[in-house]
């Protein structure tokens, strides 16, 4: 399965909700690793074009020296990567966008809860299929509960794989209502210190929180 009808999926999935109000989605965990379960996705969807010819440790981010603000744009591993990768991301966000908007005109609980679950998941399996980097989580468009629930199953797999530092992307709240950052400031507010879990904004981008857990 390619891309396009990867997202093309994704988007039936959201009408059928729409028709019937039925929702499923499934999630396993397979010795600590998560592995999200959708019915017809193909597991290596998105990994042939994002990961290219470029070692998982050499991926660009934003977090690459070069092209965060104020960089040089020029960076030995060359540029393609990163403009590939935005390319597709606006698209995800396109299809995100689209099921919010369904949210807001829709009157229905049971119809909101399962495109609430539709955001969530798609957006768990862009981080899955096309991560960033290695543990680097893109937040973006989550519902705060999903993002929270996210979260804490991102902590339980790197106890279980014995990593002490990841980053999660949960933007400036440009989006937001009154422009407050709302998964951050809960994940700050509720969530820093607890069970040995502690996240920091990052001096160069204050949108990605350093999560270390010990």
């Amino acid at each position: 399965m390619d891309y396009q009808s990867f997202m093309d999926y994704q988007m039936h999935q959201a009408w059928l909700a729409n028709q019937s109000h039925l929702y499923q989605s499934q999630f396993q965990y397979d010795h600590g690793n998560v592995s999200l379960a959708f019915d017809g996705l193909d597991s290596r969807v998105c990994r042939s074009p994002i990961r290219s010819t470029i070692q998982v440790e050499k991926v660009k981010t934003k977090l690459c020296c070069h092209f965060r603000k104020g960089g040089d744009l020029v960076c030995p591993y060359e540029s393609k990567y990163t403009e590939e990768f935005h390319q597709l991301k606006e698209g995800i966000s396109e299809k995100v966008q689209k099921l919010h908007r369904l949210k807001k005109v829709s009157t229905d609980s049971k119809l909101i809860q399962a495109l609430d679950n539709q955001i969530n998941t798609m957006i768990r399996q862009w981080n899955q299929f096309c991560p960033k980097a290695p543990n680097y989580y893109d937040l973006h468009g989550m519902t705060s509960r999903g993002a929270v629930e996210y979260v804490l199953d991102i902590v339980q797999l790197m106890r279980v794989n014995g990593v002490r530092t990841s980053w999660l992307e949960t933007g400036k709240g440009k989006h937001s209502l009154d422009n407050i950052p709302a998964i951050k400031t809960i994940l700050l507010r509720d969530y820093h210190g607890v069970n040995g879990c502690y996240f920091v904004p990052l001096s160069s981008n204050d949108g990605v929180l350093e999560l270390t857990v010990i």
